[in-house]
């Protein structure tokens, strides 16, 4: 299975780490509960016939499972303003909301079991364990329309509710979903992590040897929560391997490098405790060397109050590779930042002191970027 993933350096968004959701999941729609839950109307039909003309389908009822309107009959026959391709008899879960009149939503083909799985999942105001209790059971099933259901509801759950059904996590199952060439590979953020939490020194290894595999590309699926996992199981140790075998090796790709800063962010917001903010702080200094990273790290470093590198971010401004508006916008905030971590107290700290005398010196040299990104945030 390739474990690696794609991501474009020159385009993407970096943004303060959410911990609303999965961490390592990516992005995903609205699942089938949600769609059950929101809906007036859901019912189970098996297809009958589409008309491309009117764009319409229509559906003959098998079962119903809400009804808002009291408008459907068991057997009735059902037409949607969608059109929905089949063939007879396949069966589709069908999903609507309105007040007088139902607007169905896009039909979704399932089978019978996947619709008892939607019908009989907890619902979304049950206790968050015994939700992803019930759709642990489902990850890897072979109906894919429910593994990718299942999937779903995990990437939406926060790190925490995953903690609470840890004691539930299977390390030779989840072992297994990663050693196999059928697991998506959107899945393998998620199933590292999973290990990372379950696993014992025999998975650690394991992760260490899948980190140091080198694909093709600069693009590694799943790597962020692969680094994640392992670290949850190594710790410190772990932490100062990763420091010399991906982030002060410079044949490592910038891609690897970022998918580390992104487990650096999972443990800060998670493990600081754990690993320490200064020697979390250590890590993420180390990409200020890779010229593509360092606005984001900038941006890190600032959000983590890490004012020791002050001045070296400070040179840093107008240098090559941080002549564009976003790096000059991230020094800026960064040293605003540290001019304004003031406590107030009658000994103004050497950090604000050295951000105040920074700031005036871009003010002079560049008084129009300045004014543009200092606006609003200049120090108190």
């Amino acid at each position: 299975m390739k474990l690696f993933g794609i991501i474009s350096l020159t385009v993407i968004a970096h943004v303060e780490f959410a911990v609303a959701a999965c961490p390592f999941c990516g992005p995903v729609g609205l699942t089938l509960g949600e769609k059950f839950t929101q809906a007036d109307s859901v019912v189970l039909a098996t297809w009958q016939k589409a008309d491309t003309k009117d764009e319409t389908s229509t559906f003959q009822v098998v079962q119903i499972a809400r009804d808002s309107l009291a408008s459907l009959k068991k057997n009735g026959e059902l037409t949607v303003g969608q059109y929905r391709q089949g063939k007879a008899g396949d069966l589709f879960l069908l999903t609507g909301s309105g007040d007088e009149i139902i607007k169905w939503d896009r039909p979704i083909e399932i089978t019978e079991i996947g619709y008892y799985y939607v019908a009989q999942a907890p619902s979304r105001e049950a206790l968050p364990q015994k939700r992803l209790s019930y759709y642990l059971r489902f990850l890897q099933t072979r109906d894919d329309t429910i593994a990718n259901d299942a999937f779903a509801e995990f990437a939406k759950a926060p790190y925490e509710h995953l903690l609470l059904i840890q004691d539930q996590l299977k390390r030779e199952r989840i072992r297994g979903w990663l050693e196999s060439k059928s697991t998506p590979v959107n899945r393998v953020g998620l199933y590292a992590l999973m290990l990372g939490l379950c696993g014992n020194s025999e998975d650690a290894e394991w992760m260490k040897k899948e980190i140091q595999k080198r694909p093709e590309g600069d693009f590694r699926f799943g790597l962020d929560g692969m680094i994640a996992g392992y670290l949850l199981q190594t710790g410190i140790k772990g932490l100062d391997w990763v420091d010399e075998t991906i982030l002060t090796a410079k044949r490592i790709p910038d891609g690897e490098a970022y998918e580390a800063m992104k487990a650096f962010e999972f443990l800060w917001t998670f493990n600081r405790k754990q690993f320490g903010a200064e020697r979390l702080k250590k890590s993420l200094r180390l990409n200020l060397d890779r010229v593509s990273l360092g606005e984001l790290v900038i941006r890190d470093l600032a959000r983590w109050k890490d004012w020791e590198v002050r001045e070296r971010v400070f040179k840093l401004y107008g240098k090559k590779g941080y002549e564009y508006p976003r790096a000059r916008q991230a020094i800026i905030g960064y040293l605003v930042a540290c001019a304004n971590d003031d406590d107030d107290s009658a000994n103004v700290p050497e950090h604000v002191l050295a951000a105040h005398g920074y700031l005036g010196e871009i003010k002079k040299q560049d008084p129009k970027n300045y004014r543009r990104y200092a606006r609003g945030l200049e120090p108190k």
